[in-house]
Protein backbone atom coordinates (compact mmCIF):
# COMPACT_ATOMS: atom_id res chain seq x y z
CA UNK A 1 0.00 0.00 0.00
CA UNK A 2 1.40 3.46 -0.71
CA UNK A 3 2.28 5.42 2.41
CA UNK A 4 0.25 8.30 3.48
CA UNK A 5 0.91 12.09 2.42
CA UNK A 6 1.92 12.63 5.79
CA UNK A 7 4.96 9.62 5.78
CA UNK A 8 5.85 10.90 2.04
CA UNK A 9 6.53 14.57 3.02
CA UNK A 10 9.31 15.20 5.59
CA UNK A 11 9.27 17.71 7.90
CA UNK A 12 8.60 20.22 7.78
CA UNK A 13 7.17 19.84 4.23
CA UNK A 14 4.02 18.54 5.88
CA UNK A 15 3.36 21.51 7.83
CA UNK A 16 3.49 23.84 4.93
CA UNK A 17 1.41 21.93 2.78
CA UNK A 18 -1.26 21.62 5.06
CA UNK A 19 -1.06 25.40 6.51
CA UNK A 20 0.06 24.22 10.09
CA UNK A 21 2.57 26.58 10.99
CA UNK A 22 2.03 29.53 12.78
CA UNK A 23 2.49 33.11 10.66
CA UNK A 24 5.27 33.77 12.87
CA UNK A 25 6.87 30.54 12.06
CA UNK A 26 6.28 30.07 8.32
CA UNK A 27 8.79 33.11 7.33
CA UNK A 28 11.42 31.32 9.78
CA UNK A 29 10.98 28.10 7.78
CA UNK A 30 11.01 29.57 4.44
CA UNK A 31 14.36 31.19 5.60
CA UNK A 32 16.09 27.87 5.45
CA UNK A 33 15.02 26.53 2.72
CA UNK A 34 15.59 26.75 -1.12
CA UNK A 35 12.99 28.93 -2.52
CA UNK A 36 11.75 29.94 -5.95
CA UNK A 37 9.62 33.01 -6.00
CA UNK A 38 8.04 34.99 -3.23
CA UNK A 39 7.70 34.09 0.59
CA UNK A 40 4.57 34.50 0.18
CA UNK A 41 3.70 32.02 -2.47
CA UNK A 42 6.90 30.47 -2.87
CA UNK A 43 8.17 27.20 -5.13
CA UNK A 44 10.32 24.86 -2.70
CA UNK A 45 13.35 22.99 -3.80
CA UNK A 46 12.76 19.32 -3.20
CA UNK A 47 14.35 15.90 -3.66
CA UNK A 48 11.44 12.98 -4.80
CA UNK A 49 12.64 9.82 -3.61
CA UNK A 50 11.08 6.52 -5.83
CA UNK A 51 10.29 3.37 -4.80
CA UNK A 52 11.64 1.92 -8.08
CA UNK A 53 13.44 3.39 -11.58
CA UNK A 54 12.20 6.86 -12.95
CA UNK A 55 9.95 5.84 -15.86
CA UNK A 56 8.49 8.06 -18.21
CA UNK A 57 4.83 7.99 -16.41
CA UNK A 58 6.48 8.51 -13.32
CA UNK A 59 8.00 11.50 -14.84
CA UNK A 60 4.72 12.58 -16.48
CA UNK A 61 2.94 12.47 -13.56
CA UNK A 62 5.22 14.54 -11.43
CA UNK A 63 5.32 16.86 -13.86
CA UNK A 64 1.50 16.92 -14.77
CA UNK A 65 1.24 17.26 -10.81
CA UNK A 66 3.22 20.51 -10.61
CA UNK A 67 6.58 19.85 -10.11
CA UNK A 68 9.13 22.20 -12.16
CA UNK A 69 12.02 18.74 -12.43
CA UNK A 70 15.67 20.36 -12.47
CA UNK A 71 18.00 17.69 -12.05
CA UNK A 72 16.60 13.74 -12.55
CA UNK A 73 18.69 10.21 -11.56
CA UNK A 74 18.06 6.57 -11.46
CA UNK A 75 15.63 6.28 -8.56
CA UNK A 76 15.79 10.45 -7.67
CA UNK A 77 14.20 13.88 -9.32
CA UNK A 78 14.91 17.56 -7.91
CA UNK A 79 12.50 19.88 -8.54
CA UNK A 80 10.62 22.72 -7.70
CA UNK A 81 7.26 22.15 -6.31
CA UNK A 82 4.53 24.92 -5.02
CA UNK A 83 3.74 24.49 -1.49
CA UNK A 84 -0.25 23.73 -2.59
CA UNK A 85 0.55 20.76 -4.85
CA UNK A 86 3.06 19.07 -2.26
CA UNK A 87 -0.02 16.80 -1.28
CA UNK A 88 -0.46 15.82 -5.09
CA UNK A 89 3.05 14.90 -5.59
CA UNK A 90 2.63 12.78 -2.38
CA UNK A 91 -0.03 10.76 -3.93
CA UNK A 92 1.29 9.26 -7.09
CA UNK A 93 1.93 5.94 -6.41
CA UNK A 94 6.26 5.13 -6.70
CA UNK A 95 7.05 8.05 -5.00
CA UNK A 96 8.87 7.24 -1.44
CA UNK A 97 9.82 10.27 0.44
CA UNK A 98 9.87 14.05 -0.76
CA UNK A 99 12.71 16.03 1.08
CA UNK A 100 13.64 19.67 1.27
CA UNK A 101 16.95 20.53 -0.51
CA UNK A 102 18.45 23.16 1.52
CA UNK A 103 22.29 24.81 1.08
CA UNK A 104 24.43 23.04 3.05
CA UNK A 105 25.65 25.69 6.20
CA UNK A 106 29.39 25.98 7.27
CA UNK A 107 30.72 24.54 10.48
CA UNK A 108 33.30 26.87 10.71
CA UNK A 109 52.23 33.85 3.01
CA UNK A 110 52.89 30.32 3.98
CA UNK A 111 51.22 29.44 6.24
CA UNK A 112 53.19 28.48 10.16
CA UNK A 113 51.02 25.31 9.60
CA UNK A 114 52.92 24.42 6.33
CA UNK A 115 55.97 23.79 8.60
CA UNK A 116 54.24 22.08 11.46
CA UNK A 117 53.33 19.36 8.98
CA UNK A 118 56.43 18.72 7.00
CA UNK A 119 54.84 20.73 4.00
CA UNK A 120 57.64 23.19 4.06
CA UNK A 121 60.60 21.63 3.54
CA UNK A 122 58.49 19.38 0.48
CA UNK A 123 58.09 23.28 -0.92
CA UNK A 124 61.27 24.24 -0.95
CA UNK A 125 62.37 20.89 -2.44
CA UNK A 126 60.06 21.84 -5.05
CA UNK A 127 57.25 19.97 -4.23
CA UNK A 128 54.08 22.54 -4.25
CA UNK A 129 51.62 20.15 -5.88
CA UNK A 130 52.32 21.17 -9.27
CA UNK A 131 50.37 20.23 -12.01
CA UNK A 132 47.74 18.57 -9.31
CA UNK A 133 44.53 19.29 -9.78
CA UNK A 134 42.01 19.74 -7.00
CA UNK A 135 38.72 20.04 -6.22
CA UNK A 136 36.90 21.62 -3.49
CA UNK A 137 32.98 21.00 -2.86
CA UNK A 138 31.32 23.74 -0.56
CA UNK A 139 29.00 26.40 0.39
CA UNK A 140 30.58 29.16 -1.17
CA UNK A 141 33.62 31.29 -1.69
CA UNK A 142 32.69 34.75 -1.37
CA UNK A 143 36.02 37.10 -1.16
CA UNK A 144 38.16 34.80 -2.99
CA UNK A 145 38.91 37.12 -6.11
CA UNK A 146 40.79 39.66 -3.89
CA UNK A 147 42.64 36.47 -3.08
CA UNK A 148 43.73 35.41 -6.26
CA UNK A 149 47.47 34.62 -7.15
CA UNK A 150 48.29 35.38 -3.41
CA UNK A 151 46.08 33.66 -0.78
CA UNK A 152 45.14 30.83 -3.78
CA UNK A 153 46.25 30.36 -6.91
CA UNK A 154 46.13 32.74 -9.45
CA UNK A 155 43.71 30.81 -12.00
CA UNK A 156 41.17 28.90 -10.83
CA UNK A 157 37.79 26.76 -12.43
CA UNK A 158 34.59 27.47 -10.97
CA UNK A 159 31.03 25.00 -11.26
CA UNK A 160 28.77 28.04 -9.59
CA UNK A 161 25.36 27.44 -8.74
CA UNK A 162 22.96 29.64 -9.06
CA UNK A 163 19.68 27.72 -8.62
CA UNK A 164 19.59 24.25 -7.85
CA UNK A 165 19.99 22.33 -11.15
CA UNK A 166 21.80 25.93 -12.71
CA UNK A 167 25.32 26.51 -12.89
CA UNK A 168 27.88 29.29 -14.59
CA UNK A 169 31.67 29.00 -15.19
CA UNK A 170 31.62 32.55 -13.77
CA UNK A 171 33.89 32.08 -10.44
CA UNK A 172 31.82 35.60 -9.13
CA UNK A 173 28.22 33.44 -9.19
CA UNK A 174 30.13 31.84 -6.37
CA UNK A 175 30.66 34.32 -4.18
CA UNK A 176 26.77 34.04 -2.55
CA UNK A 177 27.75 34.98 0.51
CA UNK A 178 29.59 32.54 2.10
CA UNK A 179 33.13 32.57 2.70
CA UNK A 180 33.45 29.07 4.19
CA UNK A 181 34.97 27.54 0.86
CA UNK A 182 37.34 30.50 0.63
CA UNK A 183 38.79 29.68 3.86
CA UNK A 184 39.21 26.50 3.00
CA UNK A 185 41.04 26.60 -0.40
CA UNK A 186 43.30 29.00 1.52
CA UNK A 187 44.69 26.12 3.70
CA UNK A 188 45.15 23.94 0.43
CA UNK A 189 47.21 26.61 -1.10
CA UNK A 190 48.91 26.91 2.03
CA UNK A 191 50.23 23.74 1.61
CA UNK A 192 50.86 23.21 -1.92
CA UNK A 193 50.72 26.61 -4.14
CA UNK A 194 51.56 24.87 -7.05
CA UNK A 195 48.11 23.23 -7.22
CA UNK A 196 45.51 23.72 -10.27
CA UNK A 197 42.54 24.40 -8.28
CA UNK A 198 38.41 23.84 -9.06
CA UNK A 199 35.73 24.83 -7.49
CA UNK A 200 32.29 23.94 -6.99
CA UNK A 201 29.18 25.29 -4.79
CA UNK A 202 26.45 22.82 -5.42
CA UNK A 203 23.40 23.02 -3.55
CA UNK A 204 21.33 19.76 -3.84
CA UNK A 205 22.93 16.32 -3.79
CA UNK A 206 22.12 15.78 -7.89
CA UNK A 207 24.17 18.61 -8.13
CA UNK A 208 27.02 17.48 -6.20
CA UNK A 209 26.66 14.69 -8.63
CA UNK A 210 27.11 16.98 -11.32
CA UNK A 211 30.24 18.68 -9.67
CA UNK A 212 31.63 15.35 -8.91
CA UNK A 213 31.60 14.57 -12.92
CA UNK A 214 32.53 17.77 -13.85
CA UNK A 215 35.75 17.50 -11.15
CA UNK A 216 36.51 14.12 -12.11
CA UNK A 217 35.96 14.81 -15.83
CA UNK A 218 38.30 17.61 -15.76
CA UNK A 219 41.17 15.14 -14.55
CA UNK A 220 40.64 16.03 -10.37
CA UNK A 221 42.57 13.27 -8.36
CA UNK A 222 41.68 15.09 -4.89
CA UNK A 223 38.36 16.75 -3.70
CA UNK A 224 38.06 18.18 -1.13
CA UNK A 225 34.91 17.91 1.38
CA UNK A 226 34.59 20.54 4.19
CA UNK A 227 30.99 20.81 4.50
CA UNK A 228 28.64 18.43 6.11
CA UNK A 229 25.19 16.97 5.41
CA UNK A 230 22.09 18.68 6.10
CA UNK A 231 20.66 15.30 7.20
CA UNK A 232 23.81 14.37 9.17
CA UNK A 233 22.79 10.92 9.20
CA UNK A 234 22.04 9.44 5.51
CA UNK A 235 22.19 5.47 6.95
CA UNK A 236 22.87 3.51 10.09
CA UNK A 237 26.77 4.38 10.84
CA UNK A 238 28.58 1.86 9.09
CA UNK A 239 28.98 3.97 5.91
CA UNK A 240 26.26 2.47 3.31
CA UNK A 241 22.85 4.27 2.87
CA UNK A 242 19.04 3.15 1.70
CA UNK A 243 19.23 7.02 -0.37
CA UNK A 244 20.72 6.82 -4.01
CA UNK A 245 21.85 10.31 -3.79
CA UNK A 246 22.95 9.83 -0.30
CA UNK A 247 27.01 11.38 0.24
CA UNK A 248 28.39 8.19 0.30
CA UNK A 249 27.59 7.25 -3.19
CA UNK A 250 29.13 10.94 -3.63
CA UNK A 251 32.14 9.62 -2.47
CA UNK A 252 32.06 6.45 -4.32
CA UNK A 253 31.37 8.11 -7.46
CA UNK A 254 34.32 10.03 -6.62
CA UNK A 255 36.90 6.98 -5.86
CA UNK A 256 35.88 5.35 -8.52
CA UNK A 257 36.65 8.25 -10.95
CA UNK A 258 40.01 8.55 -9.51
CA UNK A 259 39.81 11.41 -7.34
CA UNK A 260 40.95 10.67 -3.15
CA UNK A 261 37.56 11.77 -1.13
CA UNK A 262 39.26 13.84 1.79
CA UNK A 263 36.39 14.73 4.09
CA UNK A 264 36.07 16.83 7.29
CA UNK A 265 35.62 14.33 10.19
CA UNK A 266 32.80 16.69 11.96
CA UNK A 267 32.68 19.09 14.95
CA UNK A 268 30.41 17.04 17.13
CA UNK A 269 32.46 15.07 19.38
CA UNK A 270 31.17 17.49 22.58
CA UNK A 271 27.78 17.65 20.62
CA UNK A 272 26.69 14.02 20.16
CA UNK A 273 24.97 11.45 22.71
CA UNK A 274 24.57 7.88 22.44
CA UNK A 275 22.93 5.43 24.61
CA UNK A 276 20.42 2.07 24.76
CA UNK A 277 16.78 3.65 25.91
CA UNK A 278 15.98 4.00 28.99
CA UNK A 279 13.23 5.95 30.66
CA UNK A 280 12.96 5.59 34.70
CA UNK A 281 9.57 7.36 35.22
CA UNK A 282 7.80 5.82 32.60
CA UNK A 283 6.95 9.60 31.04
CA UNK A 284 7.57 8.67 27.50
CA UNK A 285 11.08 10.76 27.47
CA UNK A 286 14.75 9.03 26.77
CA UNK A 287 16.61 9.87 30.05
CA UNK A 288 19.83 10.73 28.86
CA UNK A 289 21.30 10.34 32.74
CA UNK A 290 19.10 9.56 35.50
CA UNK A 291 16.65 11.73 36.42
CA UNK A 292 17.18 14.04 33.32
CA UNK A 293 15.43 13.78 30.14
CA UNK A 294 16.61 16.86 28.23
CA UNK A 295 20.22 17.62 26.92
CA UNK A 296 20.84 21.13 26.52
CA UNK A 297 22.34 23.49 24.55
CA UNK A 298 23.53 27.38 24.25
CA UNK A 299 22.54 28.69 21.06
CA UNK A 300 23.30 32.64 19.64
CA UNK A 301 20.94 34.43 18.07
CA UNK A 302 20.86 33.57 14.27
CA UNK A 303 22.29 30.39 15.07
CA UNK A 304 21.77 27.33 12.37
CA UNK A 305 21.22 24.27 13.54
CA UNK A 306 20.35 20.74 12.66
CA UNK A 307 19.24 18.29 15.50
CA UNK A 308 18.94 14.72 14.41
CA UNK A 309 18.71 11.18 15.72
CA UNK A 310 18.34 7.77 14.58
CA UNK A 311 17.87 4.52 16.40
CA UNK A 312 18.43 0.75 16.01
CA UNK A 313 16.01 -0.37 13.74
CA UNK A 314 16.61 -1.50 10.11
CA UNK A 315 16.22 1.89 7.14
CA UNK A 316 13.21 1.86 5.26
CA UNK A 317 11.46 -1.23 7.67
CA UNK A 318 11.70 0.77 11.20
CA UNK A 319 8.65 -0.40 13.18
CA UNK A 320 9.50 1.99 16.54
CA UNK A 321 8.43 5.09 16.72
CA UNK A 322 10.36 8.21 18.06
CA UNK A 323 9.77 11.72 17.93
CA UNK A 324 12.10 14.68 18.25
CA UNK A 325 11.51 17.74 19.93
CA UNK A 326 13.30 21.18 20.46
CA UNK A 327 12.43 23.46 23.26
CA UNK A 328 12.70 27.24 24.45
CA UNK A 329 12.05 27.09 28.09
CA UNK A 330 8.78 25.04 28.32
CA UNK A 331 7.77 25.85 24.42
CA UNK A 332 7.83 23.42 22.28
CA UNK A 333 9.90 25.48 19.02
CA UNK A 334 10.40 22.80 16.55
CA UNK A 335 10.26 19.13 16.49
CA UNK A 336 9.92 16.03 13.66
CA UNK A 337 7.31 13.20 13.51
CA UNK A 338 7.52 11.61 10.96
CA UNK A 339 5.59 8.22 11.14
CA UNK A 340 7.76 4.84 11.50
CA UNK A 341 5.39 2.18 11.09
CA UNK A 342 7.07 -0.75 9.29
CA UNK A 343 8.19 1.27 6.24
CA UNK A 344 10.01 4.49 7.63
CA UNK A 345 13.61 5.32 8.34
CA UNK A 346 14.61 4.97 12.06
CA UNK A 347 15.71 8.83 11.51
CA UNK A 348 14.19 12.43 12.88
CA UNK A 349 15.64 15.93 11.47
CA UNK A 350 15.23 19.43 13.18
CA UNK A 351 16.52 22.07 11.13
CA UNK A 352 16.19 25.43 13.46
CA UNK A 353 17.43 28.89 13.52
CA UNK A 354 16.96 30.77 16.97
CA UNK A 355 15.84 33.67 17.11
CA UNK A 356 17.35 34.59 20.24
CA UNK A 357 20.31 33.75 22.18
CA UNK A 358 19.19 31.53 25.44
CA UNK A 359 19.19 27.59 26.25
CA UNK A 360 17.28 24.92 24.11
CA UNK A 361 16.54 21.76 25.41
CA UNK A 362 16.20 18.17 23.38
CA UNK A 363 13.72 15.69 24.21
CA UNK A 364 13.36 12.39 22.54
CA UNK A 365 9.77 10.74 22.85
CA UNK A 366 8.42 7.35 22.32
CA UNK A 367 5.32 7.83 20.51
CA UNK A 368 4.97 3.79 19.75
CA UNK A 369 7.07 0.34 19.74
CA UNK A 370 9.50 -1.14 21.68
CA UNK A 371 12.52 0.83 23.67
CA UNK A 372 16.02 0.57 20.97
CA UNK A 373 18.95 -0.62 22.08
CA UNK A 374 20.61 2.16 20.52
CA UNK A 375 19.35 5.74 20.59
CA UNK A 376 21.96 8.49 18.98
CA UNK A 377 21.98 12.32 19.19
CA UNK A 378 23.69 14.44 16.94
CA UNK A 379 23.76 18.33 16.83
CA UNK A 380 25.25 19.97 13.94
CA UNK A 381 26.11 23.94 13.62
CA UNK A 382 28.11 26.33 12.65
CA UNK A 383 29.43 27.34 16.41
CA UNK A 384 30.99 25.14 18.75
CA UNK A 385 27.70 23.98 20.51
CA UNK A 386 28.36 21.67 23.59
CA UNK A 387 25.11 19.50 25.42
CA UNK A 388 25.03 19.10 28.42
CA UNK A 389 24.87 15.56 28.18
CA UNK A 390 27.35 14.25 25.95
CA UNK A 391 29.40 11.40 24.61
CA UNK A 392 32.05 11.41 22.13
CA UNK A 393 31.99 7.70 20.62
CA UNK A 394 30.24 7.73 17.47
CA UNK A 395 29.96 11.30 16.62
CA UNK A 396 30.99 11.32 12.93
CA UNK A 397 28.46 12.77 10.52
CA UNK A 398 27.85 11.24 7.32
CA UNK A 399 29.99 10.80 5.22
CA UNK A 400 32.73 10.39 7.27
CA UNK A 401 32.39 7.21 8.08
CA UNK A 402 32.46 5.94 4.56
CA UNK A 403 34.17 2.05 4.16
CA UNK A 404 35.42 3.46 1.07
CA UNK A 405 39.28 2.99 1.38
CA UNK A 406 39.84 5.91 -1.12
CA UNK A 407 38.65 8.04 1.32
CA UNK A 408 40.02 10.10 4.19
CA UNK A 409 37.94 11.53 7.62
CA UNK A 410 40.43 14.43 9.12
CA UNK A 411 39.95 15.32 12.81
CA UNK A 412 41.65 18.25 14.82
CA UNK A 413 44.10 18.96 16.71
CA UNK A 414 45.22 22.47 18.05
CA UNK A 415 47.39 24.28 16.00
CA UNK A 416 49.35 25.58 19.48
CA UNK A 417 49.34 22.28 20.80
CA UNK A 418 49.12 19.53 17.93
CA UNK A 419 49.20 16.51 20.31
CA UNK A 420 46.05 17.73 22.01
CA UNK A 421 42.70 16.59 20.08
CA UNK A 422 40.20 19.53 19.52
CA UNK A 423 37.35 18.75 22.12
CA UNK A 424 35.03 18.80 19.16
CA UNK A 425 36.41 17.07 16.62
CA UNK A 426 34.06 14.32 15.59
CA UNK A 427 35.00 10.64 16.83
CA UNK A 428 34.39 6.93 15.91
CA UNK A 429 34.39 4.01 15.98
CA UNK A 430 31.66 3.40 12.97
CA UNK A 431 28.77 1.29 13.48
CA UNK A 432 30.54 -1.73 12.30
CA UNK A 433 33.69 -1.10 13.97
CA UNK A 434 36.36 0.49 12.03
CA UNK A 435 38.84 3.19 13.14
CA UNK A 436 37.65 6.68 12.19
CA UNK A 437 38.70 9.41 11.70
CA UNK A 438 41.59 8.55 9.75
CA UNK A 439 44.04 11.49 10.28
CA UNK A 440 44.13 14.40 12.67
CA UNK A 441 45.74 18.46 11.05
CA UNK A 442 45.89 21.57 13.01
CA UNK A 443 42.84 23.80 13.10
CA UNK A 444 42.58 27.36 14.35
CA UNK A 445 45.35 28.49 12.40
CA UNK A 446 44.98 32.39 10.98
CA UNK A 447 43.53 32.93 6.78
CA UNK A 448 42.83 35.95 5.00
CA UNK A 449 39.50 34.82 5.23
CA UNK A 450 39.10 33.83 9.11
CA UNK A 451 41.24 34.93 11.88
CA UNK A 452 41.22 31.81 13.21
CA UNK A 453 39.78 29.20 11.02
CA UNK A 454 38.47 26.81 13.45
CA UNK A 455 37.37 23.00 13.05
CA UNK A 456 37.96 20.30 11.13
CA UNK A 457 36.49 22.14 8.43
CA UNK A 458 40.58 23.56 7.98
CA UNK A 459 42.04 20.61 9.41
CA UNK A 460 40.94 18.66 6.13
CA UNK A 461 42.14 20.75 3.90
CA UNK A 462 45.93 20.97 4.88
CA UNK A 463 45.27 16.79 4.54
CA UNK A 464 44.71 17.97 1.11
CA UNK A 465 47.29 19.69 0.65
CA UNK A 466 49.50 17.32 1.40
CA UNK A 467 48.06 14.40 -0.68
CA UNK A 468 48.41 16.85 -3.48
CA UNK A 469 52.15 17.13 -2.77
CA UNK A 470 53.44 13.61 -2.50
CA UNK A 471 50.78 12.69 -5.89
CA UNK A 472 53.17 15.52 -7.69
CA UNK A 473 55.88 13.35 -6.40
CA UNK A 474 54.00 9.96 -6.95
CA UNK A 475 51.54 10.62 -9.79
CA UNK A 476 51.06 6.78 -10.04
CA UNK A 477 49.06 6.11 -6.81
CA UNK A 478 45.65 5.27 -6.91
CA UNK A 479 43.18 7.04 -4.27
CA UNK A 480 43.39 4.15 -2.19
CA UNK A 481 46.93 3.75 -2.09
CA UNK A 482 47.28 7.78 -1.66
CA UNK A 483 45.01 7.25 1.41
CA UNK A 484 47.49 4.28 2.65
CA UNK A 485 50.53 6.72 2.43
CA UNK A 486 49.49 9.32 4.32
CA UNK A 487 47.69 7.35 6.87
CA UNK A 488 51.28 4.94 7.02
CA UNK A 489 53.21 8.57 7.29
CA UNK A 490 51.09 9.94 9.95
CA UNK A 491 52.90 10.99 13.48
CA UNK A 492 50.86 8.18 16.34
CA UNK A 493 48.71 10.23 18.70
CA UNK A 494 47.44 8.02 21.49
CA UNK A 495 47.37 4.17 22.39
CA UNK A 496 46.57 2.01 20.73
CA UNK A 497 47.81 3.54 17.23
CA UNK A 498 45.38 3.99 15.19
CA UNK A 499 42.87 4.69 17.25
CA UNK A 500 39.60 6.88 17.03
Amino acid sequence: AHLRPDEVLRAPLWQLATGGLSTADRPQLLADLVIDGQPADPAIAVTIDLDGPLTGPTLDALVGAGARVVNRAARTVDAYVATDRLVAIALIGGVHSIRPIRRRPATGAVSPVATLHGSAAWQAAGITGTGVKVGIIDGGFAGIAPLLGTGVPAAVHAHCYTAVGTFTANLADCANGESHGTAVAEAVYDMAPGIDLYLADPISSLDEQKAVTWMTANGVRIINASFFSGLIFEGPGDGTSPYGDSLYALVDQAVAAGALWVNAAGNAGDSGWTGPWTDADNDGLLDFAPGIDTDSMTLAAGADVTVAIRWADPWGASSNNYDLELYSGSILVASSTDVQAGAGDPFEVVDYRAPRAGTYAIRIRLVSGAPTSRMQLLVGTSQDVKLTQQVADGTLPTPADSANPGMLAVGAVKVDQPTVIEPYSSRGPTLDGRTKPDLVAADCAPTATDNPFCGTSEAAPFVTGAAAQVLQARPALTPAQLADWLRSHAFPLGSPVPNS
